[in-house]
């Protein structure tokens, strides 16, 4: 009687650190989830910033482009001009 009051005991105590042992590896499951949503979430901002970024520096280049043709237009309506 007393061997098979062991025996249960015994065996409930494999079915609590079964269902710790399964608890400890949805945590680190969850835990795994959240840093690799991190990581894509940090990857996607910097690729935003980065498409920012090169947005704001074609434009530059774009506006300095316009710049410096409308300065050569000036140039050459003045030198057009004292021509006249």
């Amino acid at each position: 009687m007393i061997l098979i009051y062991f025996v249960l005991l015994h065996i409930k105590e494999q079915k609590e650190l079964e269902k710790e042992k399964e608890q400890l590896q949805r945590q680190l499951k969850k835990r795994q989830r959240q840093q690799e949503k991190q990581l894509k979430r940090e990857a996607y901002e910097a690729l935003e910033r980065q498409k920012k970024m090169m947005a704001d520096e074609t434009d530059k280049a774009l506006k300095g482009q316009y710049h410096d043709t409308s300065l050569l237009g000036k140039i050459i309506d003045c030198i057009e001009y004292k021509a006249v």
